[in-house]
């Protein structure tokens, strides 16, 4: 089963998206969990984060008021992804 997972794309712009299964170097992603191979992409791990449903929404909200200090403040508060698997391994 894919997880849902936080993203930062370009600008800092949030978007919550699904972790399939993929290389090692960059997490793959995808829209749906069951997008077909030729519709997921490799993401910089340094960009995915552990889905905080409540943060996500206020990042959102920081980002289409256009705060970039606010929204950089913001994802200092995102659990990196590669972090909690660590803890989990």
């Amino acid at each position: 089963m894919a997880d849902r997972i936080l993203i930062r794309c370009f600008g800092g712009e949030p978007r919550v998206m699904y972790r399939v299964p993929g290389g090692a170097a960059r997490i793959t992603i995808a829209a749906t969990p069951d997008a077909p191979e030729h519709q997921r992409i490799g993401w910089p791990v340094g960009d995915a984060f552990v889905l905080n449903d409540r943060l996500a929404r206020h990042l959102r909200r920081t980002y289409k008021a256009g705060d970039r200090d606010a929204l950089a403040l913001l994802w200092k508060q995102a659990s990196p992804l590669l972090a909690a698997q660590k803890r989990k391994d």
